[in-house]
């Protein structure tokens, strides 16, 4: 028998030895659930409703603890990358594996273009454009355009 075979056997031994029932020291999920965001954030989204941010779309920093927040229009920035122009040319999905390599190396130029405008313009929270709301007295600053000239640099 194969490793993962005998793990899988284990855990369905175990799933099934207690009765189906988890094991007491399983917390219960049906406690109420305390938002970790500051006041002033959660009030922000209206009442009742915190809105959750897509850690998709947080590019640089923590969303909770910011002074010097930028955003940035993803689309524009990867209409400039050669790779990310290919992967989407040929049609390439999930499946194929040069949508992974083209998407890697679309990432690795993002990434690396992002950490050199940071080194000169210092924000400690990067997002996408639209994916927070701040309050009135942070404004957040649009860092497309300085992403995409240091693409252009190389």
């Amino acid at each position: 028998m194969s490793l993962a075979g005998a793990t899988a056997l284990l855990l369905l031994s175990v799933a099934t030895s207690s009765g189906g029932q988890p094991p007491p020291e399983v917390p219960s999920w049906s406690h109420q659930q305390v938002d970790p965001r500051p006041v002033d954030q959660i009030a922000q989204d209206g009442p009742g409703r915190p809105k959750k941010i897509d850690p998709n779309l947080i590019y640089f920093g923590n969303p909770r603890r910011y002074r010097r927040p930028a955003v940035l229009t993803l689309s524009l920035v990867f209409a400039q990358l050669p790779s990310y122009l290919e992967l989407k040319g040929k049609g390439y999905g999930p499946a194929d594996a040069e949508y992974w390599i083209l998407l890697n190396k679309a990432n690795a130029r993002f990434n690396a273009a992002l950490a050199r405008v940071l080194e000169v313009e210092f924000h400690d929270l990067v997002v996408e454009l639209g994916a927070m709301k701040f309050p009135p007295s942070v404004a957040p600053v649009d860092i497309t355009d300085l992403v995409i000239a240091e693409l252009k640099k190389g």
